[in-house]
């Protein structure tokens, strides 16, 4: 976390978590929704008398809360449309009702994108999660639809007319997949029968653990005794590898071989001989007539009202919820909701949570303010919770930032630099053990240095805390990734050590902590040594 130093008193509150249980919808009439959210939503613009918050943000909220009165009934699969490209709400049974993406532009309608609860985001990466995956494919007969696309530009598909996936109590074992057919070679029928498998969960039917010594989540294990012929779960990697990360990386044998990580991929699914769905979704269209007309929020939430209500009015719809619609136009009106926003977390035991901070030359960017851990005004620049999210990214998605601010991710270097240049800055770095033990860092400097120097980490101050200082060795370093060796260590320690970090020490190491690294559960092998989330002087090289 990072904070600025000698805050100024922060003179508008963003007091915005107050429950609002009167406010839910009286019935599932999605006019009178859409009326009651609004009503409330204007009741908190008015009570609140703030500038530095959004109308955006106060509708999100109360949406949030009020889903349970805002669920209508929806289908459990994709419309059979070639307008319902994007993402939809299904339900199925024995389950809460969920988001899919349904892509119609590879290969035509009705196609659903897809561990065990699921991560990610549908409109980006993500997995859809072993627990719908198996409910959706026990439900219905459904078929399998791989799409795999290379650096160079050539696309491949594999298509398999049946796809069944057994429940927990089997370890959703790869049960059917039917005929094969498509131009990317069969690379899964030798994984049938296998039980799914991640680094904690061996359920790989080889003496070794594929799971950890494939860096990966799959079906593994086939039935010539290996551990793979594919693994679309494995390392985000560019094209050709080198042949010790061969076979770790979104592997597909019998497209481009062990030694080469795919540009983009893409697993669907559909339901087989899908009928003719009776309603259509067609909530695409643009409303540029109905951006807000100024910047007084009362203004902007009658806009926003306006133009939802015309939407529902006109689409004559019953399988999609008031939500929905709302979130489509504040996600393209946003331009018009902007205000101006602090660059800094607000010094207010109150502010925790989500926030929107602006720095110069930067877009608004969302941010998570943290009061709970170390008292108020930090603001969270990465966090390591469960998992689920992949870290072993290249330079460019490090720049940008990745993952949900929620949740686990990663801010971004541009961020980071223009945040801790934009004046001074102190770091906070927070550990918890699988014991249940806490420790921290402090540092009372921070300071990242730009692109131009490859995000240098170029000041520190003074570490005081409990955790032990395994960072200060790291000053003066700039930072890599596997696809920029930037180290100045004979290694190259990104991909040695499996992770992202400002690599190389005063003494030739590759590091004395790595917090991008691996995320495995406690205790390590010796061949994962310091390619987990490390901090040496806490609990040493073994431990994650």
């Amino acid at each position: 976390m990072v904070k600025k130093l000698f805050v100024m008193e922060y003179l508008l509150q963003l007091a915005l978590e107050e429950e609002i249980a009167e406010n839910q919808p009286k019935t599932h009439g999605m006019e009178q929704e859409l009326s009651d959210l609004f009503d409330a939503a204007m009741e908190q613009i008015r009570a609140n008398q703030t500038e530095n918050v959004n109308t955006a943000d106060i509708v999100r909220k109360l949406i949030d809360r009020n889903t349970t009165g805002l669920l209508h009934h929806y289908p459990s699969f994709c419309s059979p449309n070639d307008d319902a490209h994007g993402v939809y709400t299904v339900n199925v049974t024995g389950l809460q009702p969920f988001s899919v993406f349904c892509d119609t532009r590879i290969a035509g309608a009705g196609w659903m994108t897809q561990y065990q609860k699921g991560f990610g985001n549908v409109s980006s990466e993500f997995f859809i999660g072993l627990d719908k995956l198996h409910a959706l494919t026990a439900s219905r007969p459904h078929e399998l639809y791989i799409y795999l696309e290379d650096f160079e530009g050539n696309a491949r598909y594999e298509r398999y007319d049946e796809f069944l996936i057994a429940g927990e109590a089997d370890k959703y074992k790869l049960t059917k997949l039917g005929i094969a057919s498509g131009d990317a070679g069969d690379s899964l029928t030798t994984h049938i029968g296998q039980q799914f498998s991640t680094h904690d969960k061996d359920n790989d039917d080889r003496s070794e653990h594929c799971a950890q010594i494939k860096i990966g989540a799959w079906w593994y294990g086939t039935s010539h005794s290996d551990c793979c012929y594919s693994s679309l779960n494995g390392l985000y990697l560019n094209g050709a590898v080198s042949s010790n990360l061969a076979e770790k990386q979104i592997y597909w044998q019998n497209f481009k071989g062990a030694q080469y990580s795919y540009k983009f991929v893409q697993m669907m699914i559909r339901p087989k001989c899908l009928e003719a769905y009776p309603n259509r979704f067609a909530l695409e269209e643009e409303i540029a007539e109905n951006q807000p007309k100024t910047h007084g929020m009362e203004q902007e939430l009658s806009a926003l009202f306006d133009a939802a209500m015309e939407q529902i009015r006109a689409n004559k719809i019953e399988n999609v919820n008031t939500a929905d619609i709302i979130r489509k136009l504040i996600d393209r009106n946003t331009t018009g909701l902007l205000h101006h926003y602090p660059s800094f977390c607000p010094p207010n035991n109150a502010a925790h949570g989500v926030y929107t901070v602006n720095v110069a030359e930067l877009q608004p960017f969302s941010v998570f303010c943290d009061t709970r851990i170390a008292g108020s005004g930090w603001m969270v620049i990465q966090r390591r919770v469960d998992g689920h999210l992949n870290f072993f990214r290249n330079w460019t998605q490090y720049q940008k930032g990745f993952g949900n601010v929620s949740t686990e991710f990663f801010i971004g270097l541009d961020k980071l630099h223009a945040l801790t240049a934009s004046r001074p800055h102190e770091l906070y770095i927070y550990l918890e053990d699988f014991e249940g033990n806490a420790r921290y860092e402090r540092y009372d400097e921070f300071l990242i240095a730009g692109e131009a120097d490859s995000y240098r980490l170029t000041k520190l101050g003074t570490a005081s805390g409990d955790a032990g200082d395994s960072l200060i060795r790291h000053i003066s370093k700039k930072f890599s990734t596997y696809d920029k060796d930037n180290d100045d260590s004979s290694d190259d320690c990104a991909q040695t050590k499996i992770g992202a970090w400002w690599y190389g020490t005063s003494n030739g190491y590759c590091c004395y902590s790595s917090l991008n690294g691996l995320y495995l559960k406690g205790e390590v092998s010796g061949t994962l040594e310091e390619k987990q989330i490390y901090w040496h002087s806490f609990k040493g090289a073994k431990y994650s």
